[in-house]
C-alpha cells in the first residue's frame, strides 16, 4: 500500500484523501499491477482510513532515504 500512496505523491497527490481519491480511481488491472490483495476476488482499492494508518506509521526520513536507494 506504501507504493500506492508514493505514485499518487509523484502524481502531485497531497494528504491521505487526495491520495485516497486518487487510489480510488486505479482500475483493478492496475490495481493487480501494484500487487494489491484479491478480496472477494476483485482487486480493490484500500479505504482512507487503512491508507491514513499506514502513513502514519511510516518514518518520512527512511521513507525518503529508501526510495533515493
Amino acid at each position: 500500500m506504501t507504493i500506492l500512496a508514493a505514485a499518487a505523491t509523484l502524481c502531485g497527490m497531497r494528504g491521505y484523501k487526495a491520495i485516497s481519491e486518487w487510489v480510488d480511481d486505479l482500475s483493478p488491472r492496475v490495481l493487480q499491477r501494484f500487487l494489491v490483495r484479491c478480496r472477494d476476488g476483485q482487486h480493490r482499492p484500500p479505504t482512507l482510513p487503512a491508507i491514513r494508518s499506514l502513513l502514519i506509521c511510516v518514518d518520512p526520513a527512511q521513507l525518503d532515504t529508501t526510495l533515493r536507494g
